[in-house]
């Protein structure tokens, strides 16, 4: 009967603590994540490239601007997913969002129901807490954005935790979910998803249980069943896409390595220093005194979780950041890693209260916990407010004229675009597509081309002033750089001059 207690017990905190995540989750995840348009870079071309891929119906050769591909090389998971999504919810910023929204919820609840099977269901909720307050996770180039980050960080933290899970309890089902996982975290981000692989190794060769590897038909056949399904992909695009393993190979890995592309460079230190100063505050600090924690603890479990996951986070820090090319988000699936590492802390200030045997035990460590994240959620849900409402809004003006006829606060059906080089962005090309589909006329023309009667949006000042030499117009809408006219008249010799 006290068994059985205590299993509801620990089955209804499980549950306490995944609907605790969710309800702060949602909030920093969802609010506004459909407001902003798509990002210029990545975001954008990820994005036309699975609206391409639902238009087409090519689920193997991605297409941007309908040529094949090569400057984006990633495989085609987080593609399949955004298609599916726009199939369901319609074409819209939020749709492609949705699978990286989607990816961060299931990071939480991931370590919150994997550490239960470890009983330290605690351990799984706190990392799943300090990861959503990070800075370095909640940024446009992750949580919520059309990016690859999100869900390799998901699938990476899934497939390491996996197998530590499997390493403990050598149960079979953590060994195939740790495939699982891994195989997706390949189709998502090719190479870079592999980095932790070497550590694993290392880890199960320092414990003596390299018979989980060598000796376990299920991990042999994982490891066939990883190789057919990642080569198979390879040699499908390869064979409907010639040179598209030389392209794969010269961007994901050797270019990368060897040379710092689109001008993304930094130091050795650039990571460290990011994840220690900015990304990961202020639970960066907690790592070290986790350390020390460890060192002197008892309990094998609990320090067994600290030194694999820290190994593996610097590890991986330590191999991007040989790397020539350097960007913010290439650290971010160290970020959840380190959160669990920085767990030890809480553990410890609970067990030194409760060695004094202080009543309010729970009630400080709920207080020390709450002052720590709040001020950086807070400051997340800040950052989003501004980056969707001021931040970038001059530069972004084009886009948000775009959007606003796409969803139809503009009532205009039939409108030319400039094919100036000043004019228009990577991400017009989603837009452009977007217009189209939601059945408005498009059209793109020289500036000599502009005729009287005409409804043409202006995205840059340049553009407007030399419109303005030549051209009467009425505007229409639009604010600070963007806006949309209608071309009145042909200016007299005379009037150009003066």
């Amino acid at each position: 009967m006290k068994r059985n207690t205590e299993l509801l017990s620990h089955k209804n905190k499980t549950l306490l603590f995944v609907v605790i995540y969710l309800l702060l989750a949602l909030p920093v995840l969802f609010l506004w994540s459909g407001n902003h348009p798509l990002f210029i870079w990545d975001e954008s071309r990820v994005a036309e490239n699975s609206l391409e891929m639902m238009q087409n119906g090519n689920l193997i050769v991605t297409t941007f601007n309908n040529e094949t591909e090569h400057w984006n090389t990633k495989p085609p998971l987080l593609n399949w997913l955004q298609v599916l999504s726009m199939k369901i919810f319609g074409i819209s910023e939020l749709a492609v969002r949705i699978p990286s929204l989607i990816a961060a919820i299931l990071m939480g609840i991931t370590l919150i129901l994997f550490f239960k099977r470890l009983k330290l269901t605690s351990v799984g909720f706190l990392s799943a807490i300090f990861s959503l307050c990070s800075f370095g996770l909640v940024y446009y180039h992750c949580f919520r954005s059309a990016d690859y980050d999100a869900m390799l960080t998901f699938l990476t933290l899934a497939y390491t935790l996996s197998f530590f899970i499997y390493t403990e309890t050598e149960e079979n089902r953590y060994c195939l979910l740790f495939f699982l996982f891994l195989c997706l975290a390949f189709l998502t981000k090719d190479i870079q998803s592999l980095i932790p692989l070497p550590m694993l190794i290392v880890y199960v060769t320092v414990r003596k249980k390299l018979n989980l590897i060598f000796k376990n038909k299920y991990f042999l056949i994982g490891v066939l069943l990883f190789i057919i399904i990642t080569a198979g992909y390879y040699l499908l695009r390869e064979n409907a896409d010639k040179g598209f393993i030389a392209a794969a190979f010269s961007n994901n890995t050797s270019g990368r390595f060897t040379s710092a592309l689109e001008n993304n460079g930094g130091s050795f230190f650039y990571y460290f220093r990011r994840v220690l100063f900015s990304d990961f505050v202020p639970f960066s600090w907690l790592v070290p005194v986790s350390f020390l924690i460890n060192i002197r603890s008892k309990d094998s479990l609990k320090k067994r979780t600290f030194f694999y996951f820290s190994s593996v986070s610097v590890f991986y820090i330590l191999i991007i950041s040989l790397s020539q090319t350097k960007t913010r988000w290439y650290s971010a699936p160290a970020i959840p890693m380190l959160s669990i590492c920085a767990t030890s802390f809480f553990d410890y200030l609970y067990s030194y209260l409760r060695d004094r045997d202080l009543r309010q035990r729970k009630l400080i460590l709920f207080a020390a916990l709450f002052v720590l994240c709040l001020p950086p959620y807070t400051i997340n849900i800040i950052n989003i407010r501004n980056q969707t409402f001021k931040r970038e809004k001059e530069f972004y003006s084009g886009i948000y004229l775009m959007k606003d006829l796409a969803e139809g606060k503009i009532k205009y059906d039939n409108v030319f675009y400039l094919k100036d080089k000043q004019e228009n962005e990577q991400n017009s090309v989603f837009y452009f597509n977007l217009l189209k589909t939601k059945g408005k006329h498009i059209y793109l023309i020289d500036s000599e081309e502009i005729k009287e009667g005409m409804i043409v949006q202006i995205n840059r000042k340049l553009t407007q002033k030399l419109v303005k030499e030549k051209w009467e117009y009425k505007k229409l809408c639009g604010e600070t750089e963007a806006e949309i006219v209608e071309i009145k008249k042909h200016k007299t010799s005379e009037q150009e001059t003066w």
